[in-house]
């Protein structure tokens, strides 16, 4: 408000920033979010674009990690859409084929296998079977989760 105060919009905007950057640095993201988003407009109408550059960047970074937490799961998580798949229960089947597609085609090796194993898994092979391609401890604990 002081900066308002003294009509020194520029300063208003980068406090603006910092205290994106602080709420972004506790974990706060809809906050952060919010003020990132006001310094950026702000920032953009007064032609600072090295600023509005850097707010772009903290912006993305937003998104790209929300993306990854909305296609993020936990392998228990996984093993119990695989369990009620195996007990008869299709949309479970299904989430779950759709998710070992995508780690299939991770690009990461140890991911991929396991999304194979998984899908053989849901195929109906026995899990001794299903499973034989992946890491000792990796199989031990999917077999304790079925």
């Amino acid at each position: 408000d002081t900066f308002r105060q003294i009509n020194d919009a520029g300063s208003t905007f980068a406090v603006l920033a910092r205290l994106g950057r602080l709420a972004l640095a506790r974990g706060r993201r809809d906050e952060a979010l919010s003020l990132l988003q006001e310094a950026r407009r702000g920032f953009a109408r007064l032609g600072f674009t090295p600023w509005v550059e850097q707010i772009d960047q903290l912006l993305a970074s937003l998104r790209r990690t929300s993306e990854v937490r909305r296609n993020s799961i936990s392998l228990d998580d996984l093993l119990a859409l695989v369990r009620a798949a195996r007990a008869g229960n299709s949309q479970a089947g299904r989430q779950a084929w759709e998710i070992c597609q995508g780690l299939a085609r991770s690009g990461d090796e140890t991911l991929a296998a396991l999304g194979h194993a998984l899908q053989r898994l849901l195929a109906g092979l026995p899990p001794a079977e299903a499973l034989s391609t992946l890491p000792e401890d990796l199989r031990r604990q999917i077999q304790s989760g079925l």
